[in-house]
Protein backbone atom coordinates (compact mmCIF):
# COMPACT_ATOMS: atom_id res chain seq x y z
CA UNK A 1 0.00 0.00 0.00
CA UNK A 2 1.28 3.33 -0.93
CA UNK A 3 1.82 6.08 1.78
CA UNK A 4 -0.75 9.25 1.58
CA UNK A 5 0.33 12.13 1.26
CA UNK A 6 -1.93 15.40 2.82
CA UNK A 7 -0.44 18.70 3.34
CA UNK A 8 -0.87 20.44 6.74
CA UNK A 9 -4.19 22.60 5.70
CA UNK A 10 -5.80 19.62 4.79
CA UNK A 11 -5.02 17.83 7.66
CA UNK A 12 -6.30 20.34 10.36
CA UNK A 13 -9.67 20.50 7.82
CA UNK A 14 -10.06 16.45 7.66
CA UNK A 15 -8.37 15.78 11.01
CA UNK A 16 -10.78 13.03 11.99
CA UNK A 17 -11.01 11.49 8.63
CA UNK A 18 -7.58 11.26 8.48
CA UNK A 19 -6.72 9.60 12.25
CA UNK A 20 -9.56 7.01 11.38
CA UNK A 21 -7.33 6.33 7.94
CA UNK A 22 -4.20 5.96 10.42
CA UNK A 23 -6.20 3.69 13.12
CA UNK A 24 -7.34 1.22 10.09
CA UNK A 25 -3.46 0.86 9.35
CA UNK A 26 -2.20 3.40 6.70
CA UNK A 27 0.37 5.41 7.04
CA UNK A 28 0.24 9.18 6.60
CA UNK A 29 3.01 11.74 5.13
CA UNK A 30 2.21 15.23 6.43
CA UNK A 31 3.95 17.94 3.59
CA UNK A 32 4.55 21.72 4.21
CA UNK A 33 5.48 23.76 1.34
CA UNK A 34 5.53 20.19 -0.68
CA UNK A 35 8.13 19.52 1.82
CA UNK A 36 7.75 16.01 4.02
CA UNK A 37 7.80 17.31 7.63
CA UNK A 38 5.86 14.17 9.36
CA UNK A 39 4.84 10.88 9.04
CA UNK A 40 1.81 9.65 11.47
CA UNK A 41 1.77 5.73 11.66
CA UNK A 42 -0.34 3.96 13.99
CA UNK A 43 -0.18 3.33 17.48
CA UNK A 44 1.07 -0.19 18.25
CA UNK A 45 1.15 -1.14 22.09
CA UNK A 46 2.34 -5.00 21.80
CA UNK A 47 5.87 -4.63 20.33
CA UNK A 48 8.52 -6.06 22.10
CA UNK A 49 12.25 -5.17 21.99
CA UNK A 50 14.70 -7.65 21.82
CA UNK A 51 17.82 -6.64 23.61
CA UNK A 52 20.98 -7.86 21.92
CA UNK A 53 24.33 -7.71 23.94
CA UNK A 54 27.15 -5.65 22.26
CA UNK A 55 29.27 -7.61 19.43
CA UNK A 56 32.38 -5.96 20.57
CA UNK A 57 33.54 -4.51 23.87
CA UNK A 58 32.62 -0.98 24.34
CA UNK A 59 36.38 -0.10 25.65
CA UNK A 60 36.90 -0.26 21.54
CA UNK A 61 34.95 3.05 21.03
CA UNK A 62 37.68 4.96 22.51
CA UNK A 63 39.48 4.33 19.68
CA UNK A 64 37.18 5.89 16.68
CA UNK A 65 38.00 9.29 15.90
CA UNK A 66 35.29 12.08 14.55
CA UNK A 67 35.46 13.21 11.31
CA UNK A 68 36.83 16.96 10.80
CA UNK A 69 35.40 19.61 7.85
CA UNK A 70 37.92 20.51 5.15
CA UNK A 71 37.39 23.93 6.43
CA UNK A 72 35.74 26.01 8.83
CA UNK A 73 31.76 25.54 8.85
CA UNK A 74 29.88 28.45 10.21
CA UNK A 75 26.63 26.69 11.70
CA UNK A 76 24.49 30.05 10.88
CA UNK A 77 25.63 29.89 7.16
CA UNK A 78 24.64 26.40 7.08
CA UNK A 79 21.14 26.25 8.40
CA UNK A 80 20.29 29.67 6.44
CA UNK A 81 21.55 28.23 2.80
CA UNK A 82 19.42 24.80 4.04
CA UNK A 83 16.65 27.07 4.48
CA UNK A 84 16.82 28.97 1.58
CA UNK A 85 17.02 26.09 -0.74
CA UNK A 86 13.75 24.73 0.73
Amino acid sequence: MAMKSVNVATLKNRISEFLGKVEAGEELVVTSHNHPIARVVPYRTAAKLDIQPPRHPVSGLKKLRGVLPRKPVDPTTVLLEDRRRR
